[in-house]
């Protein structure tokens, strides 16, 4: 969505990417990358992509990997302490600092195992780079990353990475990509969160926060019906609390089904809709699991909803809240996701909780008070128009982009 607002501003940008969509974990660090596309050049939305097959590393390499990882992990525990709970501001400096110590080599070979592996990729960039301006490189954790910056500063061209960073996550901390970040001439952050943590773990990088957007076309569509949707899954006269995520431990889903539990009005259901990544059978008289939804029926479940409620701790972002502010409802996610709780404006827009209590507590507050929601929904759609559509994005990387050397990308 970047790129193609981009494109429609005037910016000539490639893509060059992996034939891969459906990659996997294979054993430890390997990730599997599939051909799932055909190799070669095609036009999408007016931007060339250039696809190219990657290797995956061997089983064994992540596997120990892996091993070496947690033996390193171990002993660092012991002079560091034990981690901060979950959800503990203090967690992300505790991962930070424990990776700070990991063997280079070791480290290396985590990256290498991750992948993805693709020389074609890597040898063709080399050749063009000089035929750009500037080179934009994502994501977190992937080899990519390091890959493309040693190759744009070799060539004396202006890099940008987009870490999608979850300060959390122990190989988002890896020494190699703190590196990486560095020697970028611009790192993009998500939220105002990210953006201080990564400058200060990290003090030569030139984070800049640009935040994710949304495209107010396809969110404003006339056609989007709450009420197709509560008709379609038979729930007229249900008060809607809706979770929009992958049905995975990640996203702690179970917290959203502890706190419906705790609700007193017995019409609010709780309403879910995303991948069933865990397979774990979801059951409950309040709670309804709807699976994936096909585009619009997700439009119509945002419409169609009083609360959105999104507990996870494991988000860069959280796009899922600014697709529910665009319909005008007040959201509610985790006060120990550092990304969400700063993009929440606790008691504005929204509310930022630390448990199942303290969610239902919330939402009944909500429920309750009509004018409540409709106040904080709009606060929220106002913030979406103001600063998260991808128009806005695209402007501001686009100045930055410029303001380190690229005139045309």
């Amino acid at each position: 969505m970047l790129t193609e607002a981009l494109v429609a501003a005037g910016v000539e940008v490639d893509v060059y990417t992996t034939c891969s969509r459906s990659v996997s974990q294979k054993s430890g660090f390997t990730l599997n990358w599939p051909a799932d596309f055909p190799e070669g050049t095609q036009v999408e939305g007016g931007v060339r992509v250039r696809r190219f097959k990657a290797r995956t590393s061997p089983v064994w390499m992540g596997w120990l990997a892996a091993r070496l990882l947690d033996r390193h992990v171990h002993y660092a525990r012991l002079k560091l302490g034990a981690a901060p709970a979950d959800g503990s501001p203090d967690l992300a400096l505790y991962q930070h600092r424990i990776m700070a110590g990991q063997s280079w080599w070791s480290n290396l070979l985590m990256m290498v195992s991750l992948g993805p592996l693709s020389m074609t990729l890597f040898k063709e960039v080399w050749r063009q780079a000089r035929s750009y301006d500037v080179v934009l490189v994502s994501f977190f954790p992937l080899l990519t990353v390091p890959v493309m910056v040693k190759l744009a500063r070799a060539c004396k061209l202006p890099v940008v990475v987009l870490p999608l960073f979850h300060a959390n996550d122990l190989s988002n901390n890896s020494r190699l990509l703190g590196s990486a970040l560095g020697k970028a001439d611009a790192v993009l952050a998500m939220t105002p969160h990210s953006a201080r943590y990564m400058a200060e773990i990290h003090p030569g990088a030139k984070v800049v926060e640009v935040g994710g957007g949304v495209d107010p076309r396809v969110l404003d569509d006339a056609a989007i019906e709450g009420e197709r949707f509560r008709a379609k899954f038979g729930l007229a006269g249900r008060r809607i609390v809706l979770f929009v995520g992958r049905k995975e431990a990640g996203k702690r889903y179970r917290v959203a089904m502890e706190a419906i539990d705790l609700v007193a009005d017995p019409a609010a259901i709780l309403v879910m809709a995303g991948e069933d990544v865990d397979g774990a059978p979801v059951s409950g008289e309040r709670v309804r699991y709807l699976g994936r939804l096909s585009a619009e029926d997700l439009l119509d479940a945002y419409e169609a909803c009083d609360v959105f409620v999104l507990p996870s701790r494991l988000e860069s972002f959280g796009f899922v809240f600014i697709e529910a502010w665009s319909r005008a409802k007040p959201v509610i996610g985790d006060s120990g996701c550092p990304a969400v709780a700063s993009l929440i404006e606790d008691g504005v827009d929204g509310y930022v909780c630390a448990d199942a209590g303290e969610i239902a507590k919330r939402v009944e507050g909500l429920l309750g008070d009509e004018g409540l929601r409709r106040a904080m929904g709009e606060a929220g759609r106002a913030k979406v128009m103001r600063k998260y559509t991808w128009s806005a994005v695209a402007g501001r990387v686009r100045g930055i982009y410029e303001g380190c050397g690229g005139k045309r990308t």
